[in-house]
């Protein structure tokens, strides 16, 4: 009988995952800025972790919308999420080598979160 080992490589997204940062774009603004934040998934939360000191947000997640196995092969999941009684949704995404995670909070029509991370790593937490 033989034991495998599910290798980091295969990280399931319902897993704890560390998503780290290295660039944040406006996409209201266009503008990108160099950036090191992290956020941290797992169980029913969203944790956004940013500056130094360290300052962090948590999203409760609400819904997930879609599936995605293995977070080194191709694929998305949008987890709708509330924080400070704002509903929003953070959509993950990756296509090839580009990784990021989308922030869509509208409000009135208008996303009151315009950004998008570029991740640069994906680890378990």
């Amino acid at each position: 009988m033989f034991l495998f080992a599910e290798p980091v490589w295969s990280q399931n997204i319902n897993s704890y995952l560390l998503w780290e940062s290295n660039l944040l774009t406006d996409t209201k603004s266009g503008e990108e800025v160099a950036y090191a934040g992290k956020l941290v998934t797992g169980g029913n939360k969203v944790i956004w972790k940013q500056g130094s000191p360290e300052f962090s947000t948590e999203f409760v997640v609400i819904k997930t919308m879609g599936s995605w196995t293995n977070v080194q092969e191709d694929g998305s999941i949008i987890y709708e999420v509330k924080s400070m009684n704002r509903v929003g949704t953070l959509e993950f995404r990756r296509t090839g080598s580009d990784v990021r995670v989308t922030f869509n909070f509208p409000e009135a029509g208008i996303n009151t979160m315009p950004i998008v991370l570029q991740i640069s790593k994906v680890s378990p937490q």
